[in-house]
Formats: C-alpha cells, sequence, structure tokens
C-alpha cells in the first residue's frame, strides 16, 4: 500500500509542474481547458475578444442578448451536452427545447406549411414521416438502409447533390429532408458539400438511438448555455481565463514556451484560434512554418443574421421555417429573448452576400411581409459572421492535432475530420486536444 500511495504522490508532483496555454476562448478551447482543469492541470486562457465564445457566442445590443447566429443541436452533441451537464451541472432541459427533427417550409402567407416530420428516430420511425408519399419513404429507407449497412461508396470528389442523385433521392426528397440537412449542419450548398462528411452526418443524426438523435433549439442566450457555464467551471478548478488579451506564442530553449510580453513559462499549448488567424498567434517562423501549411488550403462559408423585432403577438407558428429555393432562408422564434422578436439566417454564400447590411434588412423584411404578412418591424439589426466556417467541401485536407513541435496542439472544428464546422466538433476537437496534452505528459 505504501509503494501505491508514494506512486500516487509522485504522479500528482509531476502534474503539478506541468502548465498548459490555451490560445482561443471558442467551444474548442473552453472545452479542452475544461477537461484539463478537471484532470487537476494548470491552464491559462487567452482571448483577444471581450466575449468567450468564438462565432457561437451572445452580444448585447441595445441591451438586448443577441445570438450572432442561431445555432441548433442537430443529433450526434454527445459530447457537447456531457460537458453541459456532467462538468458543468446545467440541465439540459433548462437552457435546450427537445423536439424530433421537424422542417418546415413555407412559400405562401397561409402558413400552410408543408413539412417533413420525423417522430422518432431511426428506420422504425419513417413509417410516420409526414410530408412524404409512400414512394419516397421507401426511397428513403433504402438509402438510410443501405447508409446503416455501410454499403454506400462515395466517389472521389463526390458533392451531396450527386450523391442524393446517385442514390435515386427525388427532388422532393432533396427539398424536403436532405438540402436542409445539408445546408443547416454544413453551412455549404449542396452543390457544393462533401458527400462522404454528410453521410457522417445524417447516420449520426437519423440512424441513432432516439436520445442521440434529439433536435435542440437553445432556449437561452448561447453564451449562458455553453462559454459562461465553462469559465465558471475552469476558473473554480484552479484555471484562468484573460479575455481582451491578444497574445502571441514564442519558445523557450528549454522546449518551454511563453507568450510575448508575460514571464509565465507553460510546457504545452494549445492553439484553438480560427484556421485563417492561426498564424497570427506565434512570434518566430519556426512555430509559424509548422502549422501554416496545415490551414492554408481551408475556404470559408459566411452566415447572416437579421433580427427583426415586431410586436409582442407577432410570432412564427413553428420554432423554425425554411422559405426561399432552395430553402435558403431559415426563420427562428426568438421569442424567448423578447417577445416579437424573429431571426432570418441566411447560410453559405450567395447573391445576398453582396448587398449592404441595409438592403439585406430591407430586403429580408419585404420577404416577410410577402410570406407571412407581417407588418413593419419596430427595429431590425443584421450580424454577419464572414468566415462563420470552414467551406466543407470533398477532399478537404484536416491537419492532425499533434503538430511537427513537441508539446504544440491545434484544436478547433475544422481539425475534426468526421464531421463539418459545428459546435460539437469543435467540443470533440477540444477534448481531443486536451487528451493529447495528457498523453505526452
Amino acid at each position: 500500500m505504501d509503494s501505491l500511495s508514494n506512486l500516487g504522490s509522485a504522479i500528482s508532483l509531476m502534474l503539478t509542474d506541468k502548465k498548459v496555454v490555451v490560445i482561443g476562448g471558442g467551444w474548442a478551447g473552453l472545452s479542452a481547458a475544461s477537461e484539463l482543469c478537471h484532470r487537476g492541470i494548470k491552464v491559462d486562457l487567452f482571448e483577444s475578444n471581450e466575449y468567450l465564445g468564438g462565432r457561437a457566442r451572445s452580444i448585447t445590443i441595445d441591451d438586448l442578448e443577441l445570438d450572432n447566429g442561431p445555432h441548433l443541436l442537430l443529433g450526434a452533441y454527445s459530447e457537447t451536452l456531457r460537458l453541459i451537464t456532467k462538468y458543468f451541472h446545467r440541465s439540459a432541459n433548462e437552457y435546450f427545447d427537445e423536439q424530433p427533427l421537424c422542417l418546415n417550409i413555407d412559400n405562401t402567407k397561409s402558413k400552410n406549411y408543408k413539412s417533413f416530420y420525423l417522430s422518432g428516430s431511426g428506420l422504425s420511425s419513417l413509417i410516420s414521416a409526414k410530408g412524404l408519399s409512400l414512394c419516397e419513404k421507401l426511397s428513403m429507407a433504402r438509402f438510410l438502409l443501405r447508409l446503416k449497412r455501410r454499403a454506400i461508396k462515395v466517389l472521389d470528389n463526390e458533392t451531396v447533390e450527386q450523391l442524393l442523385r446517385r442514390e435515386n433521392q427525388n427532388d422532393n426528397l432533396c427539398t424536403l429532408l436532405w438540402y436542409p440537412l445539408c445546408i443547416s449542419a454544413m453551412n455549404t450548398p449542396p452543390h457544393k458539400a462533401c458527400g462522404r462528411t454528410f453521410l457522417n452526418v445524417v447516420s449520426d443524426a437519423l440512424l441513432q438511438t432516439k436520445i442521440q438523435s434529439r433536435f435542440l433549439l437553445p432556449k437561452k442566450p448561447l453564451s449562458q448555455t455553453f462559454p459562461e457555464a465553462a469559465s465558471v467551471f475552469i476558473k473554480k478548478h484552479g484555471g484562468n481565463i484573460y479575455t481582451r488579451k491578444s497574445v502571441k506564442l514564442q519558445s523557450q530553449a528549454d522546449e518551454q514556451f511563453s507568450v510575448a510580453g508575460e514571464l509565465e513559462k507553460y510546457t504545452h499549448a494549445i492553439i484553438a484560434s480560427s484556421p485563417h488567424q492561426i498564424t497570427n498567434c506565434f512570434t518566430d517562423n519556426e512555430l509559424s512554418n509548422a502549422v501554416m501549411g496545415l490551414t492554408s488550403n481551408f475556404k470559408y462559408e459566411p452566415i447572416c443574421s437579421i433580427y427583426l423585432q415586431y410586436s409582442h403577438e407577432t410570432n412564427i407558428q413553428k420554432k423554425m421555417v425554411a422559405y426561399g429555393s432552395p430553402n435558403e432562408r431559415w426563420v427562428f422564434d426568438k421569442s424567448y429573448l423578447s417577445p416579437g422578436l424573429i431571426c432570418v439566417v441566411l447560410s453559405s454564400s450567395g447573391p445576398h452576400t453582396a448587398l449592404t447590411q441595409e438592403d439585406l434588412a430591407e430586403t429580408i423584411e419585404q420577404e416577410l411581409r410577402d410570406c407571412f404578412g407581417y407588418a413593419t418591424p419596430v427595429w431590425k439589426r443584421v450580424i454577419t459572421e464572414k468566415r462563420a466556417t470552414f467551406s466543407c467541401i470533398p477532399n478537404i485536407e484536416r491537419p492532425a492535432q499533434k503538430t511537427n513541435v513537441k508539446n504544440l496542439y491545434l484544436a478547433g472544428d475544422y481539425t475534426y475530420g468526421r464531421y463539418p464546422a459545428t459546435l460539437e466538433s469543435a467540443v470533440r476537437s477540444g477534448l481531443n486536444a486536451a487528451k493529447l496534452v495528457l498523453e505526452d505528459m
């Protein structure tokens, strides 16, 4: 027993000598820092912006806390929910509205929605799916069954559109289900999006258990859901968080790291910034060159969010409605933030990106008037993330998280090869970066 006790003390002493710096306070960086703090490792996290959360956060405009883009959790969000419930001790029911998968399409003033509705999950629920003919249900069932049996072989450079046509999915199936899933999950249009990654999303969103395939919409601002909770957890477990502090990593002669202008030394470093900003995180060429080639091949897609405040009695009849062709606009009911608040999201690139924010807001206001019969809003505001996600195209090379520099790691949704740029892929990437650090200690 004494030998085991001495071994445990020795391991604890070894870990107390380790300290990790995390640069970037998005969901990947916060996840990495949370896991390391949970394991008893000292962590300093630096974020250049005032707000934590990266591209998925809330900002305050006119005393109203608005998300910089509505996010939904469309199945396969196991690690995100595990952190929120097990680490941060927050109830999923308190922060998320759980619904079956229901995608509503509307192009008329009648609010006669044409919907795809899946009451459960997996193949067993297809018989009750609304919005599809019997032939279409059978076609979708064959497709999903082939996917479940791993019988679908994705061709090189095959896009989502090409894959679905080859699998005999007709226009109605694509319009009601597959294209909305592609655009909402991948933020890349079907004619460009990677077919292989799309199959991963479909498999994890539709072919798992009912709990794993949950469709969750936030009921509170995003910052309250994850970033603020992670911040509290990290600080409670001995970590430090510094916001509004832009830092650059530099290597030391003793194979350690420091940040420019600071005396503290770190045994390990995790770079959790966006790929297009990653080379700005270093002071010396050795570190910069080690990662520059890993991230230079990415292209990006924007997300535009247009908030419109209507009278208190004005709300859409569904939590989320798509309109436009093919489902280019998504309307979210944001009445939980302010009664009568609507948010319209335009995913990926398109003609709208050429408009000024004022012209875009006017265009959306007119479209909502034509489609839903809405009056003039009290106010409207546009929030644009020009590089909201990387463009998830076929054969894009994802970098390894463990770099060629000793004890230097990458974290971010772009490193998690199974998924597109989602919150879950950011969280999983952060957790894996922490795992790699722990393995090397």
